[in-house]
């Protein structure tokens, strides 16, 4: 089962989304779970019970997140899922993973992201990952 949710969010998926963010509240800069959701305004794409939000930073370039109840090949079938639909839209995926998270990191190397090396962010250290469409058309095309 695929949904894709844009805003207007309605309230049963604000709630959703601001429990699943809840514990990352320390990467939202200054803001609230609320007041992300309002600014970033992100792509919300829920596949069976995992959660991808995608950013729009730029225009065709995404940033995601990932929130996977499910794990192993499961999470990696519903993060394809959720990323050939974002492939329509994108010309650019971005991914930066604290580098203290292995797990998160290897999930984003079996997905095909391509490491761009480390880089210091707000938060600590970080592993700068990307996957162009072209990339993504090679790869899964």
């Amino acid at each position: 089962m695929l949904k894709i949710l844009k805003t207007p969010y309605g309230s049963s998926v604000k709630t959703l989304l601001k429990t699943l963010l809840q514990p990352h509240q320390e990467y939202l800069v200054d803001e609230s779970v609320e007041t992300y959701l309002d600014n970033m305004s992100p792509v919300v794409i829920i596949v069976q019970e995992d959660v991808f939000l995608f950013e729009e930073r730029y225009p065709k370039t995404f940033v995601g997140h990932y929130f996977c109840k499910s794990r192993g090949s499961v999470a990696l079938i519903n993060a394809k899922v959720a990323l050939a639909e974002m492939m329509e839209k994108a010309s650019l995926i971005l991914g930066f993973t604290p580098t203290n998270n292995k797990p998160a990191r290897l999930f984003a190397r079996k997905l095909g992201f391509k490491s761009n090396g480390m880089i210091d962010t707000a938060f600590g250290e970080a592993e700068f990952f990307s996957m162009t469409k072209q990339e993504w058309n090679e790869k899964y095309g």
